[in-house]
């Protein structure tokens, strides 16, 4: 069976266990033993088809109701009367398994009729007794067919959840991230670019007159690039949002209490029946048993148990002095199939014991009436049971579902945020050594432009033209940056550097850089790494190094050392400075570094030596790179 979303269907929860199928139909040839036992005993052959068909009926519906038709032609047969009620379980176990299991119509059909009319030819076949048995046969396995489409609805639930169970949430988590990441890097790339743009247009504007205006215009814009940058790069090691709180619940008193309706309703049949009867006699019991009954109705929801045991106690009072006449214990029969719906959808262990204490104590009051009136009481209850736990079927199948599905739902959650988290801080690193150095290079530019324009107009010309010329190598970097996002991977970016893969040049060209706008910068590079992973590292390490204290301590002497020892690469930036600078950073550098350092297994620290001085350590593991490569 397929439902029109293409989910296969196959209906197998909807079986019972080797175990359970074999009990039910022990109990099926018990009952109709039982209640067919005062009938010619040769109706009794008909057991071992009645025990065969409810046995074969999980395993095959079609071949299990034929056997149970068959045993119903054989009590026919052998003479058993009418009214006697030792297959009405039996057929209705068969015709709601066949509604229930099989997609076509004609078997439900064809058991129907052959059913109805082998029961109503019993002595002597009339179109009201065939009506009547043809009507409660057709609504036993019209039952089935609607518990069938409910349940093909709840197993859409079930094959969603199924496929969610085959995505990897690794997988999945980081198919979101990066589509995050992407989102995300075109707003923040775009705007850091507009930022260096318009300081670079500034400054070339300044470099043709060098006014006063033109000048202050360029410091201008580079204060602003970088408080954007560092704005943006705060928003992107934040962590992602949250998802909206859960709405409150849309439930109203009026779904809450809707068992009083039909409570209600049974009260309103009695009095109608008690004002169009005059002359009934209702005995204390039998007044006692509707009170109960209606009350029991009405808390069957909300307080199963006690529904169970207030029902309880008025059988037993019924009991003690029961109604005069069988038919005045229709109105309780109806509350007890309520009740026993309603308890077929629990799973409490405390609910089933208070059910059978009402079983036994409605039996109590059917003992009065012989064999049937017990074989009743059993009927309504087993009927009611069976078909309120074939009906909340779906309940528990979209139960079982949403929380699988839920169970899915948070780890791939779980994993999207850590997957996503990890993107975004990944990509606030990149921005921030691709743009954050020169960005405050260009600053520290305009600053020394704005400054000299009026004593070395030459000097001042030069500082706006390396602020041009760094725009155009940070806007180089960001380039390279768009083209490794659109890779799906970072990869050894050092800047304006990409183009090269020897890090001792691109070191060496990074201090040249540094040494021109007046860093006073000792270096030290003995064996260097080679991994992509760990000289992306250890370039970065000394970027942020030298940009640390060109910021914070302007003027100081920096020296810069990298060296192996047995396993280990150590890359040292320190500074004699006394932090008298003004300007200040991104706040996101050290961190980032930090983070960079820890996922390739490394230790990093950062601090003042004593009074004066700052000093960037890091140790990189000898295979620290290998994960990420």
């Amino acid at each position: 069976m397929t439902t029109p979303h293409g989910a296969v269907v196959t209906l197998d929860a909807m079986r019972y266990g080797t175990l359970t199928h074999w009990l039910t139909a022990v109990l099926c040839g018990v009952w109709f033993v039982g209640f067919g036992w005062s009938e010619p005993h040769t109706a009794l052959l008909a057991t071992p088809l009645v025990i065969a068909g409810a046995a074969l009926l999980p395993v095959s519906a079609r071949g299990g109701a034929a056997l149970v038709v068959l045993a119903q032609i054989v009590t026919l047969i052998a003479g058993a009367g009418w009214g006697n009620v030792e297959l009405v379980l039996m057929m209705a176990f068969a015709l709601f398994t066949l509604g229930r299991t099989d997609s076509q119509w004609w078997p439900g059909v064809a058991a129907v009729l052959v059913g109805a009319g082998a029961s109503a030819a019993r002595d002597g076949i009339t179109v009201g007794k065939f009506a009547i048995v043809g009507v409660l046969y057709a609504m036993l396995w019209l039952f089935g067919v609607v518990v069938r489409h409910r349940a093909i609805g709840a197993y859409r639930a079930v094959a969603q959840a199924t496929e969610l169970a085959r995505q990897d949430p690794e997988v999945v988590s980081a198919r979101l991230a990066v589509a995050e990441r992407a989102q995300l890097a075109d707003k923040a790339i775009f705007a850091i670019r507009a930022a260096i743009l318009r300081m670079q247009d500034a400054a070339r504007d300044a470099l043709n007159g060098l006014d006063a205006e033109s000048v202050r215009a360029v410091h201008s814009r580079g204060v602003t690039a970088v408080a954007e940058l560092g704005e943006l790069l705060g928003l992107l090691r934040e962590p992602p949002p949250a998802d909206d709180p859960p709405r409150p619940s849309l439930a109203t008193p009026a779904t809450k209490n809707r068992d009083l309706y039909p409570a209600l309703g049974i009260t309103v049949v009695l009095g109608v029946v008690w004002f169009a009867a005059p002359g009934l006699e209702l005995g204390v019991g039998v007044l006692v048993l509707y009170v109960g009954t209606i009350a029991a109705v009405a808390l069957r929801r909300v307080a199963p148990v006690t529904a169970c045991l207030v029902a309880a106690v008025a059988s037993v009072v019924a009991a003690i002095d029961p109604p005069a006449v069988p038919e005045q214990l229709l109105p309780a029969a109806a509350g007890y199939a309520l009740i026993a719906w309603t308890v077929a959808s629990h799973t409490i262990y405390r609910v089933w014991t208070a059910w059978a204490l009402l079983i036994a104590a409605a039996v109590s009051v059917a003992v009065s009436y012989g064999l049937r009136g017990i074989a009743f009481i059993l009927l309504i209850f087993a009927a009611s049971t069976w078909a309120g736990y074939a009906w909340h079927e779906r309940d528990r199948i979209l139960r079982a579902a949403e929380l699988r599905s839920k169970s899915l739902q948070a780890q791939i959650k779980d994993a999207t945020l850590t997957a996503t988290r990890a993107e975004r801080l990944g990509l606030a690193r990149e921005l921030h050594d691709v743009t954050s150095h020169s960005v405050g290079a260009m600053l520290m530019q305009a600053g020394a432009a704005r400054a000299l324009r009026d004593s070395a107009p030459a000097e001042a010309r030069a500082a706006l033209t390396t602020v041009i010329d760094t725009a155009d190598a940070a806007l180089q970097g960001i380039d390279v940056l768009v083209a490794a996002l659109d890779g799906g991977d970072y990869g050894p970016m050092w800047y304006s550097y990409a183009d090269t893969c020897d890090l001792r040049e691109a070191l060496d060209r990074l201090i040249q850089d540094m040494s021109v706008i007046g860093m006073d910068i000792t270096t030290e590079l003995h064996e260097l790494p080679q991994s992509p992973a760990l000289t992306a590292a250890t370039f970065r390490v000394v970027q942020e190094g030298l940009a640390n204290a060109a910021r914070h301590a302007p003027g100081a002497k920096v020296r810069v050392s990298v060296a192996r020892n047995a396993h280990t690469y150590i890359v040292r930036i320190s500074d004699d400075g006394a932090d008298t600078s003004v300007m200040s950073g991104f706040g996101f550098g050290l961190a980032g570094l930090r983070e960079r350092v820890q996922s390739c297994a490394g230790e990093f620290s950062a601090g003042r030596e004593g009074d004066r001085g700052f000093t960037i350590e890091a140790r990189l593991p000898l295979d620290g790179g290998r994960a990420l490569e």
